[in-house]
């Protein structure tokens, strides 16, 4: 009774002169393995990990599922380049307690492999505001790996951590805390390269400018992604007993607007870690048993 409520709320609008659910679709299932944090690389590629970050599996809309690898750590923030077609993700080992990590570059035209820097410590890659470039930061800043774009907005990515959000236009570094001191997590560029997404725990999500200046208070949203044009933040509110997650859904909210808008609406799923796709008003995302889902949108 519950999945028929939901397929039979999808043939409506969600909310009216804004948006419509027009598909909900399964993307794998339970015999083809647990996966976790799926993101979109073109319009018929998607890529995505297991729940612990470990091994990256590449599905085809007309072909079934590829490991690209088993290593630990390669799905953590794991970038694409569109120019060359290829992956750049890391590779975690531990030495003596102490936790290195190689980089390797994937080209998924010819499956070759090459490794970029090797041992690094606290290394991190930044989330870049065109898919054109890829690169990494370790201690002595941000190194492109490769750009093939004709425009400044390549050169604009973000991290963040406790020491608040680093952002890097070209190859110079500035420090943003629009909250204050504290931890930021979930930093990414708009579509636009104007304004930056993050979220502050214990006080939400928020939008700001890159000088900092907060510009919109998102609320309790978390894993917040920006939609393709910019106009939307789509996230997820998700709720625990403080040993596991029980319940959450995935919502979206108009950019400076006041009403949020559940996308998914279901008492029996749980729906994780939302990305929007670069190039369709479509969105990726996991249920808390490892099935990854897409969402269609239609905008009034």
């Amino acid at each position: 009774m519950k999945l028929f409520r939901f397929l039979f709320l999808l043939a409506f609008p969600i909310f009216a002169q804004s948006v419509l659910v027009i598909k909900s679709e399964k993307v794998t299932s339970a015999e083809d393995g647990i996966f976790f944090y799926p993101k979109f690389i073109s319009n018929s590629q998607i890529v995505f990990t297991s729940p612990k970050y470990k091994g990256l599996w590449l599905k085809n809309s007309d072909s079934g599922i590829t490991e690209l690898n088993n290593y630990n750590g390669a799905g953590y923030d794991f970038q694409y380049s569109s120019t060359d077609k290829s992956l750049l993700y890391r590779v975690d080992k531990f030495v003596d307690g102490l936790r290195f990590t190689d980089l390797i570059k994937h080209n998924l035209i010819d499956n070759s492999t090459e490794i970029i820097q090797k041992d690094l410590r606290n290394v991190q890659l930044p989330k870049y505001q065109k898919s054109s470039t890829i690169g990494y930061v370790n201690q002595n800043g941000i190194v492109k790996v490769e750009t093939l774009a004709k425009n400044n907005l390549a050169g604009i990515s973000v991290t963040a951590d406790a020491e608040g959000i680093h952002l890097f236009i070209g190859e110079k570094e500035k420090t943003l805390k629009p909250l204050g001191d504290g931890n930021y997590i979930w930093s990414s560029v708009s579509p636009d390269g104007e304004k930056i997404l993050f979220n502050f725990p214990g006080k939400g999500s928020y939008v700001c400018d890159l000088s900092g200046r907060l510009l919109f208070k998102v609320g309790f949203a978390n894993y917040p992604t920006w939609s393709r044009d910019g106009n939307w933040i789509v996230y997820m509110k998700d709720f625990d007993n403080g040993s596991e997650i029980t319940g959450s859904d995935i919502y979206i909210k108009k950019y400076l607007g006041k009403a949020e808008f559940n996308l998914t609406n279901t008492e029996d799923i749980i729906e994780l870690y939302p990305s929007y796709s670069q190039y369709a008003d479509e969105i990726l995302y996991n249920t808390a048993d490892g099935i990854i889902y897409k969402l269609s949108l239609k905008f009034n």
